[in-house]
């Protein structure tokens, strides 16, 4: 149980007077005395808790979609896949762009993409791959997505770079249907660098 000390405290209104304090504190009030109300102070600290914990559960819910997403079986497999692809394997563009559709708003996923596709692109073949697979469409459109992610940024410029530098020294190619499509898709980016590319070629 609580315990109240009862101290005399002296009231410049009533000369001679003692007034029993029945709280915790007290102070000078307009001349008089005025006992603060002993419920104040834990109340303040009721609500500094409740805040506290508040900030607390939107951390762990933070943490937890993080942890969620790492440990996601399938995202990890996705991973792996991309990070293995070898230089030139054109057979690996069909599966580079299933992952870009489903994973678009995962910037470390479309960055693992990006890097992939990269070293598909080494060989010709690898070009055409991607072209008609759709990927050269997805590419642009996860870096759009993804504008601040530096190293996605690079990886795509790389491979819209080899896509112009083809287009230029082959006509017959880039007039098939799929690289139409897919140059289209570049100059439609706005990106006055591809737009300089394209005028070139």
């Amino acid at each position: 149980s609580r315990v109240w000390l009862k101290l005399p405290l002296l009231c410049p209104a009533f000369p001679g007077s003692v007034i029993p304090c029945q709280g915790p504190t007290a102070a000078m009030v307009d001349g008089c005395c005025d006992v603060q109300p002993a419920e104040e102070l834990p109340k303040q600290r009721r609500q500094s808790k409740k805040d506290d914990s508040s900030v607390a559960r939107r951390q762990s819910s933070a943490d937890g979609v993080t942890s969620s997403k790492q440990q996601d079986p399938s995202r990890v497999a996705e991973l792996y896949l991309l990070e293995t692809i070898p230089a030139g394997d054109w057979t690996k563009a069909a599966e580079v762009a299933a992952v870009l559709e489903q994973r678009r708003n995962d910037r470390e996923v479309c960055r693992s993409a990006a890097k992939a596709s990269e070293r598909i692109a080494c060989q010709e073949r690898g070009l055409d791959a991607l072209a008609e697979s759709g990927v050269l469409q997805s590419l642009v459109q996860v870096w759009q997505t993804h504008r601040t992610d530096t190293s996605l940024a690079v990886h795509v410029h790389n491979i819209v770079a080899r896509f112009w530098e083809r287009a230029s020294n082959d006509n017959q190619w880039i007039s098939l249907p799929s690289q139409l499509s897919a140059g289209k898709a570049l100059l439609a980016a706005g990106q006055n660098e591809w737009l300089g590319e394209a005028h070139r070629a």
